[in-house]
C-alpha cells in the first residue's frame, strides 16, 4: 500500500513539472499560460504538442521576461560590435 502512494505522488509530481513546462514553453511563445488549458482536450493536445515543437520562440524581450536562449548581456556585446 506504502509503494503505490510513491508511485502515485511521483505520477502527481510528474505531471506537475510537465505542466510548468508546458506553461513556461508558451509564455516562451508570448502566450498567455491560460492557454494550457487547450491541452486537457484529447485531440487538440497533440497537435499542439507537436507543433510548439516546432515554433520558435519571441526573439529578445516579451511580456514574460528576457529571451532565455539569448541573455540580454550578449545582445548587448553584439550590437556594440556590429556598431
Amino acid at each position: 500500500m506504502l509503494a503505490a502512494a510513491g508511485v502515485g505522488l511521483v505520477i502527481f509530481l510528474g505531471i506537475i513539472v510537465a505542466n510548468i513546462q508546458v506553461i513556461k514553453r508558451l509564455h516562451d511563445t508570448n502566450l498567455s499560460g491560460w492557454w494550457w488549458l487547450l491541452f486537457l482536450l484529447p485531440i487538440v493536445s497533440y497537435g499542439l504538442s507537436i507543433g510548439m515543437s516546432f515554433v520558435e520562440g519571441t526573439r529578445g524581450q516579451n511580456r514574460f521576461g528576457p529571451d532565455p536562449k539569448r541573455p540580454r548581456a550578449y545582445e548587448d556585446e553584439l550590437t556594440a560590435e556590429t556598431a
